[in-house]
């Protein structure tokens, strides 16, 4: 089938975005065109094809005649293809949809936009299938099935009534506490990607996500506590806290054995070692309401001071690192002075 329109672009007069440029999926799109290796043949297996609109369609014996076409789903595989054309083979097939329109705009409109709002599969749904995912989920089933459950696709549900912990939701909180990241722990798309097989390394396992899960709900019931600023940039400021909490906790040693093996708590202990953390957490709060409160003041005082904006701050690790020094600095003042201050339950084994 020949496709007029892909040199001047009006062949996706339709489509809802045009050529892309070298993102990750395209370079791979062009790499399996270009590969001489490649097996052509096994491309309709793992392509989705392409949605064609057409004022006419004929069939005869020497083959389908479109008249008038444009391409509205599909875009990016054509330019990747025509780009790459010197590398195709006769064993290249590509899945073709084509819809005659019968001189219904109406039609148009909707094909266009329900074949480019469907739920996209990202490369976190690749992951569930991953041996290290699943393993975890058979972990946490294994030792925790009667409190939590981890879910390792989209909309999968708990087998019983016990919590859920999204293994999105656990990526962001491993990449807070125990890779001290809580900048990177908001930005979502890179944690199934380039950071995978940091976040999910072999140190992790039921224990810690239990923990997380914990940690995570802890802070969220205390999102009522922060002072306003920080409450409408909670979505960052959350990882924060976590992180400074774990921090805090860190500062003796029973505490950082604690993060590196919480099995020697869980679950035996559970109780008393959230009620410490629920302590240590709040005081994490208490500074950064002070925090905020003195920049805000500062900045009502005099005008030109530097602007504090919690959205963005907290997604940068310089600013992060500003926030902690005072918090550590107070924490290790008040050890001193407190002889239970810092984390003290002993473990159970």
């Amino acid at each position: 089938m020949r496709l007029p329109g892909i040199d001047d672009l009006t062949l996706f007069a339709l489509n809802v975005r045009l050529g892309l440029g070298r993102t990750k999926i395209n370079r791979e799109l062009a790499s399996t065109i270009t590969d001489e290796t490649a097996n052509h043949g096994l491309f309709p297996a793992y392509h989705n094809g392409i949605t064609v609109l057409t004022d006419e369609l004929t069939v005869d014996e020497d083959g389908l005649h479109l008249k008038g076409v444009t391409v509205v789903n599909g875009c990016q595989s054509l330019l990747a293809l025509h780009s790459n054309r010197a590398s195709l083979t006769p064993e290249l097939n590509l899945l073709v949809k084509a819809v005659q329109l019968n001189d219904s705009t109406t039609l148009a409109d909707t094909i266009t936009y329900r074949s480019n709002n469907q739920n996209a599969v990202n490369i976190r749904d690749q992951r569930a299938n991953d041996p290290i995912q699943r393993d975890l989920q058979r972990q946490v089933t294994e030792r925790y099935g009667n409190e939590l459950f981890f879910a390792i696709r989209r909309g999968e549900q708990s087998p019983g009534d016990v919590e859920v912990l999204e293994n999105q939701d656990a990526a962001q909180l491993i990449m807070a506490i125990w890779l001290k990241e809580p900048w990177a722990a908001v930005r979502k798309l890179k944690l199934f990607d380039e950071e995978y097989r940091r976040i999910f390394g072999r140190g992790i396992d039921a224990h810690k996500l239990l923990l997380a899960h914990r940690l995570g709900q802890m802070v969220d019931e205390r999102r009522g506590d922060l002072r306003a600023s920080l409450s409408t940039s909670f979505a960052s400021v959350r990882f924060t806290i976590v992180y400074l909490t774990a921090a805090v906790a860190r500062e003796n040693d029973l505490g950082a054995t604690l993060f590196d093996d919480p099995g020697r708590w869980l679950p035996d202990k559970e109780n008393e070692v959230l009620a410490k953390l629920a302590e240590l957490m709040d005081h994490v709060i208490t500074e950064l309401n002070n925090y905020a409160q003195a920049r805000e003041e500062a900045q009502e005082a005099d005008p030109n001071a530097s602007v504090f904006d919690a959205k963005i701050a907290f997604k940068s690790q310089g600013s992060i690192r500003l926030i902690e020094q005072p918090t550590m600095s107070l924490t290790r003042a008040l050890a001193r002075r407190i002889d239970d201050f810092l984390f003290d339950v002993a473990p159970a084994r």
